[in-house]
């Protein structure tokens, strides 16, 4: 009996669930995205707020949300990722502890993730942009020209000392962490981002090798796949993405 998974995300977001879709669907797993079928986000909220919740097998706050096919529920985008890399073997099995190498960068990966987030939501998470675009407009420059540029160039770093992937010959969950965390500033950002890049060869060829994988490849041109939009964790707002100009020495 093949082992299946249950996916538990809001529906019309990429966001963090789509990093989930993408190692789901690279090992070839059986997978219920269930809040994209009939009643399914009511089917998610119900998980959620269940009185079963909190239990041992079922101590969740938000989705994220992988049902394992034990019937335990765990959530965390890099809880999730750890889980389904060690299931999968999305990591250098021959190498002694590289598995928490691999977390790590993939954690990394998500601290920048979480970052974009702050850009456009600089004050308050449960409040409208438009209540604190003057802030966000405030905060892109920070992000555009330091935060962004260190993040890239560490990847860089560690992928000019051991590529193609990440960690040598092994695709890894933290590369496809690393995926859909560059597809995001590249929505984000449309004007910033070739020059975010333009130093960064490296990262362009391992997005170009993932999306060049056949069941990635495949995932992306079907309808399983969840596109950015301006709801979700990788926003565009023009006003965001203003190139900044070097100071004058």
């Amino acid at each position: 009996m093949t082992d299946t998974y249950e996916l538990y995300y809001w529906p019309m977001l990429p966001g963090r669930g789509e990093i989930v879709r993408l190692l789901l669907e690279v090992a070839g797993a059986t997978y219920t995205d269930v809040a994209r079928g009939e009643n399914g986000l009511n089917a998610m909220l119900d998980v959620v707020n269940s009185d079963e919740n909190g239990t041992l097998d079922r101590a969740i706050l938000a989705p994220p949300i992988l049902k394992t096919p034990s019937g335990t529920y765990i959530s965390q985008l890099g809880n999730i990722c750890m889980y389904l890399g060690q299931k999968f073997s999305l990591y250098p099995t021959d190498i002694p502890d590289s598995v928490y190498v691999v977390n790590q960068l993939s954690l990394t990966a998500i601290d920048l993730i979480d970052e974009m987030h702050d850009v456009h939501h600089p004050l308050f998470i449960h409040k409208y942009y438009e209540d604190q675009k003057e802030y966000a407009v405030l905060k892109a420059p920070g992000a555009i020209s330091i935060r962004i540029p260190k993040f890239l160039n560490f990847f860089s770093k560690v992928l000019s000392n051991n590529g193609p992937f990440l960690l040598g010959d092994t695709l890894s969950f933290a590369d496809l962490v690393l995926f859909q965390t560059v597809k995001g500033l590249e929505y984000s950002f449309p004007n910033n981002y070739p020059l975010f890049m333009d130093d960064h060869q490296d990262i362009t060829e391992l997005v170009n090798n993932i999306s060049n994988i056949p069941n990635i490849k495949e995932y992306l041109a079907s309808d399983r796949t969840v596109a950015f939009s301006n709801h979700g964790i990788f926003r565009q707002y023009p006003e965001l993405d203003v190139i900044q100009k070097e100071n004058d020495e």
